[in-house]
């Protein structure tokens, strides 16, 4: 039949070939097929500045809003670790012949109603029997910034991110760059501190057993043993306030009159009025405790929550996750050309990592492999036939 119909076959032929090659052109592409295990997984993003106290009740808030969508069957989670800002969540769905949506589906519907909670953010991704990660990321997919300066890094990290969330098809854009915790800076006046015979060893012991955790003893009774632990009460942990009812022991010998002076002139010392500097005067000459806010200033400042490395580079890593309906080929070249359009500089290295990068490393040999497998078979096929 196909000897009589050479030029239909042939035909047959090349329309087939034609069609696979716009197949593959035109079909969404990824790399490994999203599973629905019934198992969910967050992680929780707060305000830079948050505390401990503070975190717990966005969590709660968070896992509230998970346990009441009517297709969870569980909710566990923590928070702490390595940040303070940081928590995880671990999300249990009915079983599939009981739910009505997909774990897809369900994140969907999450993700909508957990943008009411300010100043948290929980960003969820489906379990997976087999995941493929670069690095520690809040989402499934990763992109990362790469480079030897650490303030152009902290430059254009949050400029990337602003760039992706602006691609059609993304969600859940975030970076594990944090520079914005919230820390209390305490400048001492050393000067002044020497003449109160008190050392910066003295500060910073004192430091560390009032908002340290420090093991002072073992008290032994007959069954029982338990450690004692010294350190500020809870309610003295809330702010800088506490500062106010440290003290440090002086060296115990006079402050003289031109001591006084030089400390009511400088900036520790302004403000405190001259019977108040010879009170301070007969308290060191006594030996006794000298508050710490007597010779030191404190401010709020700014500073990096962590500073995370790939190699010997400083890196920064942008993670995000896809809208229902969209695959990694359709987002890939959106990606690209939003970095490209801030005018990224060529000292930052860039690049997929993960399940995106070995996406990526694939597309980018697929056609060749394909190319060679075909003509291989029909060599095969010649020499047998």
């Amino acid at each position: 039949m196909v000897l009589r119909h050479r030029r239909l076959t042939l035909a047959v032929f090349f329309l087939t070939l034609g069609l696979n090659i716009y197949l593959y052109i035109v079909i969404p592409k990824g790399f490994f097929p999203a599973q629905d295990t019934g198992q969910i997984i967050g992680t929780i993003q707060a305000d830079q500045s948050i505390s401990f106290q503070g975190m717990r009740p966005k969590m709660e808030t968070l896992m509230g809003i998970v346990r009441d969508h009517p297709d969870v069957a569980s909710v566990g989670g923590f928070t702490g670790g390595g940040q303070r800002n940081f928590g995880m969540v671990f999300i249990t769905l009915k079983p599939l012949r009981e739910r009505r949506k997909t774990t897809e589906a369900v994140i969907n519907d999450l993700r909508r109603d957990l943008q009411a909670v300010p100043g948290a953010r929980l960003i969820l991704q489906g379990m997976q029997d087999l995941r493929v990660t670069g690095r520690s990321a809040r989402a499934a997919y990763q992109y990362t910034l790469r480079t030897d300066d650490l303030a152009l890094l902290r430059l254009w990290a949050p400029r990337a991110a602003e760039a992706l969330r602006a691609v059609h098809g993304l969600a859940d854009v975030n970076s594990d760059q944090e520079t914005r915790g919230l820390q209390t800076t305490i400048q001492v006046n050393r000067d002044f501190m020497a003449r109160l015979g008190i050392t910066q060893k003295q500060v910073d012991s004192a430091l560390g057993l009032a908002f340290g955790q420090s093991f002072v003893s073992t008290i032994h009774t007959e069954t029982q043993q338990y450690r004692v632990v010294l350190g500020f009460a809870e309610d003295f942990l809330q702010g800088a306030e506490a500062l106010q009812f440290l003290h440090v022991p002086s060296g115990g010998f006079p402050l003289s009159a031109s001591a006084r002076s030089a400390f009511l002139e400088s900036g520790a010392g302004r403000g405190i009025s001259g019977n108040a500097a010879s009170s301070l005067s007969r308290i060191v000459s006594n030996g006794r405790l000298v508050p710490l806010l007597a010779f030191s200033a404190v401010e709020p400042t700014l500073t990096a929550l962590s500073v995370s490395h790939q190699g010997q580079f400083s890196a920064t890593t942008i993670s995000f996750n896809l809208l229902p309906g969209y695959a990694l080929s359709d987002v890939e070249p959106a990606i690209r050309r939003a970095l490209f359009s801030i005018g990224l500089p060529d000292a930052i290295q860039r690049g997929f990592q993960g399940t995106a990068g070995i996406y990526s490393a694939a597309v980018d040999n697929q056609f060749p492999l394909i190319l060679a497998a075909v003509l291989t078979l029909y060599v095969v096929l010649g020499i047998l036939y």
